[in-house]
Parts: structure tokens; sequence; C-alpha cells
């Protein structure tokens, strides 16, 4: 695990990571600004060794 927290500690705009009892072993929380910027993110997590699931969940901003 502390391989897999140096590594996501890497990502581009992370903004929160949590380590978590449960269902899930990690949270993690990346503010992006468009699509380039989250395809990159999910890429450099995707590539972390140990990590077999990923689940995703997008909230939208908007500006006036």
């Amino acid at each position: 695990m502390t391989e897999i927290s140096a590594q996501l500690l890497r990502v581009p705009n992370l903004a929160v990571f949590l380590k978590l009892l449960g269902s899930y072993d990690l949270n993690v929380d990346v503010f992006v600004t468009n699509f380039e910027d989250l395809f990159k993110s999910m890429y450099e997590i995707r590539k972390i060794s140990g990590i077999s699931l990923i689940e995703m969940h997008l909230t939208i901003v908007w500006e006036k």
C-alpha cells in the first residue's frame, strides 16, 4: 500500500487522498478542468500496479 500511496501522490491535481476501512481501500479526488486532464489523471491512476478496481464519479461545477 505504501508504494501505491507514493505513486498516487504524483497524480497531477490530486486534491484528496484518504485510506479507508470497509468496502474500499482508498478514496482519491482529482480536480480537472477539461476532458484531457480527466483522461490524463485516469491514465496515471490506471497504470499503478495494485489497483484492481476504479469507480469514478463526476461532479460538474458551473460558473456564471
